[in-house]
């Protein structure tokens, strides 16, 4: 499972460094490398998936109508857009300049770990989504479908 959140900054050469817990859990190939997807995402990051974790994703999506417009835009930038990526010897990744121009991303990114996926957020957009979302926290057992907990005794 994917989690946690560091700060990272783009080298000359648009590479990011991957942190050690997300790669440990990208996908090994034959030849002992670490391998995975990366997509355009929602909310103005990419996604980096396992392989495995692509291909659920694509099943996913595989299985939507074509006739709405809308669908058949997003599987079109979603897998027009989706490339293989291997991390280099250094534990780097390069993001393609028609994705960093995609998302807006600078230098500065952050690294949040989401599950089943790694998303790679260009920092402003980060710290602005982490502000207007700051107190979802305090509705998670609703989100996630459980009912609030009950007032303790004598409450």
């Amino acid at each position: 499972m994917f989690c946690g959140a560091s700060p990272h900054v783009l080298d000359p050469k648009s590479r990011v460094f991957v942190p050690k817990r997300i790669q440990d859990h990208l996908t090994r190939t034959p030849t002992g490398g670490l391998q995975g997807y990366l997509t355009p995402g929602e909310d103005a990051c990419l996604y980096l998936f396992t392989i495995e974790s692509f291909h659920t994703a694509a099943a996913a999506l595989s299985t939507r109508p074509f006739a709405d417009d809308q669908a058949r835009a997003a599987k079109r930038f979603f897998f027009g857009s989706a490339l293989p990526v291997e991390l280099d010897s250094s534990g780097r990744i390069l993001i393609p300049e028609e994705l960093r121009e995609l998302v807006g991303m600078g230098r500065e990114v952050v690294i949040v770990g989401v599950e089943d996926r790694a998303e790679i957020w260009p920092a402003e957009e980060w710290k602005k989504y982490r502000a207007k979302h700051r107190d979802v926290l305090g509705k998670l057992n609703r989100i996630a479908g459980e009912p609030p907990a009950s007032p303790g005794p004598g409450t």
